[in-house]
């Protein structure tokens, strides 16, 4: 098996580990010996993007009744909180790109003035419909004027190639303002770390990218974006549940150092999973 060039700072890639992709067929990890970025060596379609993301995949984010829905509302809250404490903001315009059906955005200040960038036809009609507060734009061509804050919620790992949002961040964020991401999955995680291909994250090729807190940031440099704040929310969130989190994370550990076969089921919220990072642009020179 070849190495791979890493995508985002060019260094040699090793085989980190094999698995099956959503498709059923075989796919392989790589990993960067610079960065820690993971990237996979199989090539996909638009017609295969838009077979996994189906529409019953986007009305599952309006089921309130579902327990991951209130969920997500409480974790929203949470993420505005720390992007509000990342730095000072007044009345600011904000885009948030993917914007799902708009829940993140109304998590938002009110008195922000809130635009949405959404591909999944199902969320924009949805969007359309309920809430006329929000200005929602179908691709990125259609957006028009600059943002103070631009965000990223759970997106950026799923984008194949980066070269179009870099210029578009380039473009559409004006001087001094901040580029917020968040739950993005950790790639130099202690999970992803144990777990390798059986953590919950590495799912080809709905997160076709996997980032490390260094490669998220060396492709954000490419668009004058420069790290201001770092975190990994854990504790305060609605999925920690430390005392199961903590037997679960210790009963594995122990599986994979006497028989890596024996493992039991990885998929649980632990310190340091998720990323949540503000970046900054500079002002104009």
């Amino acid at each position: 098996m070849t190495s791979l060039t890493c995508p985002i700072c060019a260094a040699p890639s090793y085989p980190f580990e094999t698995y099956t992709d959503f498709f059923g067929n075989p796919v392989s990890l790589h990993k960067c010996i610079n960065c820690g970025h993971g990237s996979h060596d199989r090539q996909y379609t638009a017609e295969q993007f838009s077979e996994m993301y189906r529409a019953d995949y986007a009305a599952d984010y309006l089921v309130k009744e579902k327990a991951l829905y209130q969920q997500r509302q409480v974790q929203y809250a949470l993420d505005v909180g720390l992007l509000l404490a990342s730095r000072q903001f007044g009345d600011v315009r904000v885009l948030d790109y993917g914007c799902s059906s708009g829940g993140y955005l109304d998590a938002m200040p009110g008195t922000w003035a809130k635009c949405g960038f959404e591909v999944n036809p199902f969320h924009i009609e949805y969007i359309r419909a309920n809430k006329p507060h929000i200005a929602v734009f179908d691709s990125p061509a259609a957006v028009e004027g600059q943002f103070d804050v631009i965000t990223l919620r759970g997106v950026i790992e799923h984008i194949p190639d980066h070269a179009d949002l870099l210029d578009f961040l380039g473009a559409r964020l004006a001087p001094g303002g901040s580029v917020f991401i968040t739950a993005t999955p950790d790639f130099s995680s202690v999970c992803a770390t144990l777990y390798k291909s059986r953590w919950n994250q590495v799912t080809c090729p709905e997160h076709i990218h996997q980032f490390s807190t260094a490669s998220l940031a060396l492709l954000l440099a490419r668009a004058g974006l420069v790290l201001r704040s770092l975190n990994h929310p854990y504790m305060d969130t609605p999925y920690a549940r430390w005392e199961q989190d903590r037997e679960q994370f210790m009963a594995n550990f122990r599986r994979l150092r006497g028989d890596p076969a024996a493992l039991i089921e990885p998929a649980h919220a632990f310190p340091g999973n998720m990323i949540s990072a503000l970046f900054e642009k500079g002002g104009a020179a």
